[in-house]
Formats: structure tokens, C-alpha cells, sequence
């Protein structure tokens, strides 16, 4: 039987985790099963009211901009200011929107996450949405020395396992992307091939000039020429260059 506020399958006991990410998926692995309720609205953690729109929400989250989902979650922590999970996913909505390309809603992010702590201080979500803003804002040193100081506290234990779970992805070494590591070998092949042969041209121009020279004493051919070598050098460079830059681009370096 599924929700009787979103129709969503009935849940294994696990809720969508607020934080996205490779430090999202450290900080939920890391996080035991919290409260049975829906997955997808809270249901019956939040009144019916806020469950729907945060329903509604979900939904919007598949086809709508992130400005949207973010009024839609506004409305639900306005349907029940005093449950904790609207304002977890304001966060975690307010979190997205920062990935955009607007770092100062982790502001607000954080603000949301703050008052769900207030509202239920021994709900591992949030203090699982705390760790991870803390972890993107360089506040997890802080977050940890407040955790520590209250060591005795089970949410605190949890939360210390939590964050050395992302201090030890942190300092994992990082693999770069296949398809970033191509394209920054493609773009520096080609920009060594024009500089190399922006100076092949130079130096040609050069040879020219002084093979044309009545007064020049020396070999008075272009091969002769002192500046003939380095126009040859860059030259060669310039079309090693475009060739593996070309390479690079169909993904065969």
C-alpha cells in the first residue's frame, strides 16, 4: 500500500538524502535508516497539508527550473513552520540553486538547516545536511570541534562518524574525468600550435628580410640564413601540434 498523500511505494526506511554530490553520497552512507515515513513527502512526519507540496515539489523538481521546487518547498514550510524536514529540503533545493552559479544561497541553505536542527536536534538528516554545507563552505573544522564538545551525546557520536567519513573522501586522491583530461590536452595542443606558428611566420618573415638585405655580409640564401632553423623548429612544432590537438578531439591520445 502506498502513501495515502503521494500514492509513493511504501518505504524500505529510508528518506531521500538532502545533500547532493560525491560529499552527499559519503555524508548518506555514513547515516544510519532515519524515521519511517515517506520517501518522497514526509508523510506522516509533516501534516498532510506540507507533505503534499513537498509531493508537488518532487514532481517539479523532474521538469521545473530550481526557482520553482523552491516556492513550492517555501509554501510547505509556511503549511507546517514547525516540522523539520520542509525545511531540510528548502536547504537542500537552496543548495541546487548555489551549484548554479549562486554560492550565496548556501547562506540560506544554512540558515534552513539551522532551524531544522532547533526543531529536532536528534534527527540524523539533519545533522547529515549540516555536515555536508559545512564541508562546502570550509566550516567543517568548526562543525567537528562543536560536535567534539558534546561527544557524549549519541546525534553528536553519529555526527563525528559522519564527518570522518567526508574527511576521508576529501583526502582521497581525486581521478580527473577521462573527458576533461581531453579536453584540456586538446585546447593546450592547439593553443601550442598557433604560438608555434605565429613564430614560425615571424621568424620566416625575419629570413626574409635579411636574405633580401643588400648589406648583409654573410650567406645571402634562405637557407643560410641564421633565423632559417628556428623557422623550421616552429614550424614543426606548429603542425605536431594541430595534429595531436586533432587526435585529442576524436578522443584517440
Amino acid at each position: 500500500m502506498g502513501c495515502k498523500v503521494c500514492g509513493a511505494p511504501e518505504s524500505t526506511g529510508a528518506m531521500e538524502t538532502p545533500e547532493a554530490g560525491a560529499i552527499g553520497e559519503t555524508v548518506a552512507s555514513a547515516v544510519p535508516p532515519p524515521i519511517s515515513s515517506c520517501p518522497r513527502c514526509g508523510y506522516p512526519a509533516v501534516k498532510e497539508e506540507a507533505a503534499r507540496m513537498l509531493a508537488e515539489a518532487a514532481a517539479l523538481a523532474a521538469k521545473a527550473p530550481v526557482d520553482a521546487v523552491i516556492r513550492r518547498i517555501q509554501q510547505a514550510v509556511k503549511a507546517d513552520p514547525d516540522s523539520w524536514l520542509p525545511r531540510l529540503r528548502l536547504a537542500s533545493a537552496y543548495q541546487r540553486k548555489a551549484e548554479e552559479g549562486q554560492p550565496a544561497l548556501l547562506r540560506l541553505a544554512q540558515k534552513e538547516v539551522t532551524e531544522a536542527l532547533r526543531l529536532a536536534p536528534g534527527e540524523r538528516e539533519v545533522h547529515a545536511a549540516r555536515i555536508g554545507i559545512a564541508a562546502k563552505t570550509g566550516a567543517l573544522a568548526l562543525v567537528r570541534a562543536e560536535y567534539e564538545s558534546r561527544k557524549d551525546d549519541p546525534p553528536a557520536q553519529e555526527a563525528l562518524r559522519m564527518i570522518a567519513a567526508v574527511e576521508k573522501s576529501a583526502s582521497a586522491p581525486q581521478e580527473v574525468p577521462s573527458g576533461l583530461a581531453k579536453t584540456v590536452r586538446f585546447r593546450l595542443m592547439l593553443a601550442g600550435s598557433v604560438v608555434s606558428g605565429l613564430l614560425g611566420i615571424g621568424e620566416t618573415v625575419m629570413m626574409v628580410m635579411s636574405t633580401g638585405n643588400p648589406g648583409n655580409s654573410g650567406d645571402s640564401t634562405v637557407m643560410g640564413s641564421s633565423d632559417f632553423p628556428f623557422a623550421v623548429i616552429f614550424v614543426t612544432a606548429a603542425v605536431v601540434m594541430g595534429l595531436e590537438a586533432k587526435r585529442s578531439r576524436k578522443g584517440k591520445a
